[in-house]
């Protein structure tokens, strides 16, 4: 899976969000709010992962378990794929 190159995180109001910029604009109209967490999966998915790989990269960084990990990455991900977002 890769995030849209036309993808921007970046930091507002003490959180972050995802917004689309150039083509992807086409697919998504708005922002996506995100925490930390959220954050750092989005830029994981910047390069080519599945999920297994950003779920381990989380349980790395953060040190929680790998099935929380794997849960918060797929919620992210699947809220990604449904707007066009996230490509295999």
């Amino acid at each position: 899976m890769v995030l849209r190159k036309e993808i921007i995180v970046t930091s507002l109001d003490g959180g972050f969000v995802a917004v689309a910029a150039e083509e992807a604009s086409e697919y998504f109209h708005g922002m996506i709010k995100l925490n930390e967490t959220g954050a750092f999966i989005t830029e994981c998915f910047k390069t080519p992962s599945s999920f297994e790989e950003v779920a381990k990269l989380v349980c790395e960084k953060y040190n929680v378990e790998y099935e929380k990990a794997y849960n918060d990455v797929k919620k992210i991900a699947d809220a990604y794929i449904g707007a066009g977002l996230l490509l295999e």
